[in-house]
Parts: structure tokens; C-alpha cells; sequence
């Protein structure tokens, strides 16, 4: 008998029918511990591996069944697998094509619910750093919740009695529910748009944490993260807490809480104006109490009732310095006057005039002097000057 030669691929095309024909192999749970867990960055596949104590198999989750898993698989976490068997017919290893998987002991929602909370807690999206003040005398509100829940008239109650003056605008949206997170978001998107908006209160009433689950999402805590004005969220009873309370500049434990603190009391204000009033006269009405004591001192004081007292002795000393005042000035002048005199009678000694009272005069040509008799010629017109007049001449 002739023995029966195959080649290795049809080998392992053969085992894999073997595989793949077994309905009990079609869909299988195994239970294991993931091992080497590596999620390709551009295709979405996850490949792993799940092992025991003293075996292991490996496994391959594509993308679209990866898309589906709610947590975040690591290496050592133990989980539950759905899928079937077959074989890698390149490599002839057969390995687990996973459909579905969970964590194996914790629910997968709390599970994944703890994962964002530690991712965005890394990110920064719950420091204090980042929470803002709210605004202490708001204009306007934005209230965000379902208009058929008792939060929002539990809310606009308490603005209305306690800050009438503040508009309240109401942003009706799903808040349970598959589609309630978006629904929330692009309501968010669209207050963002709106300029004068002071507060934005996210609220609803308690419940099951299922029903809660909507503020655990992850696109809604990014959407708040980056709101222009502060938010409060108020979502459920006081033990109640989701991410959306995380991530928004206060957190409160009710929506009734969520409205005391968006607004002050104007009762309030009006009493602190009142006692401000109160405050602001006493102290004008002791500024003018010790404006008239001091005024009284001053009108009693000695520069005021006896001030002859004070302006004899300033007196006696003006007198003084004016005669000193006067004798020196006589004295000056007396000298001065000799100085003059005797100026005056050396001025007139070197007068010219006193030249030509002794007889002699002085030749002009053109308002020019003569000195010489070469400067003038025939029929020169000129002018002699003499001690008591002028003298009209020619040159002959």
C-alpha cells in the first residue's frame, strides 16, 4: 500500500476543516489571563494571548469586535472570551478569533468607567488648577437637564426667590438613555456659541447608576473641559458621583444645591447694602464730628484770640531793620552823590566844549573832521565849528 503524500499546506488546510467543522469549536468561552496584549495602532487588531497555570492559547480580536469592548485589556488582567477556533494555515497554530470579551470577576462597565476616570485623571481633567470661580453676580444661566424632570423646576424656584434679576435659560435634552451623553454635548456646543452666558448648570435627578451613565461618557467630560464660562454639575442624590462631576468647576450634590450656589441672595445683598449705608454714615457723620472739635480748637488757639502777642515782637523787629534800612540807604546815597560830583567835574574838564570856549574850533567836510589841510581843496564847502555856533565857509 502506497502511503499518502500531502504538502504542508495541505496539511494545514485539512486541520483547519477539522477545526472549523466542529460546532463545538465555533463558539467557544475560554477563561484565561492575557498575556502579551499588543492592539496595532493601524489596522485596530488586537493580538494576545490567554493562558492558565500550565497552558496557552493564542488569540486575535479584529477591529470591529475591538471597537465593541467597553474596557481597556492589559497584560495580567483575566478575563472571559467569546469565539471560535481555527487555524492559521501560514503558520499552522491555531488560535482564537475572539468575538466579544469581559472582564472575569467586575462588571465591564465599572471596569471601563474606572479606566477613563484614571486616563483623564493623567490627563490633568480634574486638578484644581483648572477649576474656575463662579461667577458671583450672573446675568444669565444656562440650565441644561430634561424639561420634564422636577430638577428643573426645583432649580428655576430657587433663582427665582433668591436672585430674581438673573435670566434663566432653559436647554432642554435627553438625560438616560443610549443617545442621552451626545444629546447633552451638542446642546453644550450650541451654549458655547452664545456670548452672554455667565453659568452653566448640567443637572438631573437621582437614580440607578445605570441611569447615571450619560455623565460618565467621555466625549461629554471633554466637551465641558473646554467650556468658556464655568459649569456646575449636579447630577443625582449627594453620594451620587460621575465624571461629569470631575471635570466641571464645582460639583454639587443636588440640583437645589447647584441653584443656591449659582446665585446669591438679594435678600442678603440688600442687607449687607443696608448695613453698608449704616456703616458709610456713621463714619461721615464722625468725620464731621471731629471736623467741628478740631475747628473749635482752632478758633480757641492763641494765634487766633490774642494774636497781638504774637505780632509785637515781629513788629519791634520790623521797625528796626526799616531804620536800619533808612540810614543805610541815606548813607549810600550821600556817597554816591559825592561820586557823582566829582565824575561830573572831571567830564566837563575833558568836554570838548570847554576845547572851544578858549577859542579854538573844529573844520567839518562832509560831517567829517579835518585834520589835515591836504583833505580839502578849492571851492570845498565847509562847516566850522566854534563855542556858541557853526560857521558855513569855502575854500578860496
Amino acid at each position: 500500500m502506497n502511503p499518502l503524500i500531502i504538502s504542508v499546506s495541505q496539511l494545514n488546510r485539512y486541520v483547519k476543516s477539522l477545526i472549523e467543522d466542529d460546532k463545538k469549536l465555533s463558539s467557544v468561552f475560554i477563561q484565561g489571563e492575557i498575556s502579551n496584549f499588543k492592539l496595532h495602532s493601524i489596522s485596530g487588531h488586537a493580538y494576545f494571548s490567554l493562558k492558565d497555570n500550565s497552558a496557552l492559547v493564542r488569540c486575535v480580536c479584529f477591529r470591529d469586535s475591538m471597537s465593541r469592548v467597553k474596557f481597556e485589556p492589559k497584560d495580567g488582567m483575566k478575563i472571559l472570551c467569546q469565539g471560535k477556533l481555527s487555524l492559521y494555515e501560514k503558520d499552522g497554530v491555531y488560535q482564537l478569533y475572539v468575538f466579544s470579551m469581559i472582564p472575569d470577576g467586575v462588571g465591564e462597565n465599572a471596569l471601563a468607567l474606572e479606566q477613563l476616570k484614571e486616563k483623564l485623571l493623567q490627563e490633568g481633567l480634574f486638578s484644581a488648577d483648572r477649576k474656575r470661580r463662579i461667577v458671583e453676580f450672573p446675568k444669565k444661566i444656562a440650565v441644561i437637564t430634561s424639561s420634564q424632570g422636577a430638577a428643573l423646576k426645583d432649580i428655576c424656584n430657587i433663582i427665582e426667590r433668591r436672585y430674581p434679576i438673573c435670566e434663566v435659560l432653559i436647554c432642554s435634552v435627553q438625560v438616560q438613555g443610549v443617545y442621552a451623553a451626545a444629546s447633552i454635548v451638542s446642546m453644550l456646543n450650541k451654549i458655547y456659541k452664545v456670548d452672554d452666558i455667565d453659568t452653566i448648570i448640567i443637572a438631573r435627578g437621582g437614580g440607578a447608576s445605570e441611569d447615571l451613565s450619560a455623565f460618565d461618557d467621555e466625549a461629554l467630560a471633554r466637551c465641558v473641559v473646554k467650556s468658556p464660562v464655568p459649569v456646575i454639575s449636579a447630577v443625582g442624590h449627594e453620594t451620587d458621583f460621575t465624571i461629569c462631576d470631575y471635570v466641571a468647576d464645582l460639583r454639587v450634590p443636588t440640583p437645589s444645591a447647584a441653584a443656591e450656589l449659582a446665585v446669591p441672595d438679594i435678600k442678603n445683598i440688600y442687607d449687607n447694602l443696608y448695613d453698608y449705608k449704616n456703616r458709610i454714615k456713621k463714619a461721615v457723620d464722625k468725620k464731621i464730628i471731629d471736623s467741628y472739635l478740631r475747628l473749635d480748637l482752632i478758633t480757641k488757639s492763641k494765634v487766633l484770640t490774642d494774636i497781638d502777642s504774637l505780632v509785637f515782637p515781629f513788629e519791634s523787629k520790623l521797625k528796626e531793620l526799616n531804620n536800619k534800612l533808612n540810614d543805610n540807604a541815606s548813607k549810600k546815597l550821600s556817597s554816591n552823590i559825592e561820586k557823582f560830583v566829582a565824575l561830573t567835574s572831571k567830564l566837563d574838564a575833558l568836554s570838548p566844549l570847554k576845547t572851544l570856549s578858549r577859542g579854538y574850533s573844529v573844520v567839518y567836510k562832509d560831517e567829517k573832521i579835518i585834520k589835515s589841510s591836504a583833505d580839502v581843496k578849492k571851492g570845498d564847502s565847509l562847516k566850522i565849528k566854534a563855542f556858541d555856533g557853526t560857521i558855513d565857509c569855502k575854500v578860496i
